[in-house]
């Protein structure tokens, strides 16, 4: 038998929020909304898919 109700997991602004500010990053909340939009996977340091370093200074 299937739920009656869905589950609505949690989006990754809203899991990661609490990570992201415990060090008192000042866009933490900024981030939060921005991260809870559809997004392009995250991919980092490799020269065939990206850049090999962050190009906006407030997000190093």
């Amino acid at each position: 038998m299937w739920p009656d109700h869905k589950i609505i997991p949690p989006t990754v602004g809203e899991a990661l929020y609490d990570l992201m500010a415990s060090q008192g990053w000042e866009y933490a909340a900024e981030w939060k909304q921005k991260a809870n939009k559809i997004a392009p996977t995250l991919v980092g340091g490799s020269k065939k898919h990206g850049e090999d370093g962050c190009q906006n200074p407030r997000f190093p």
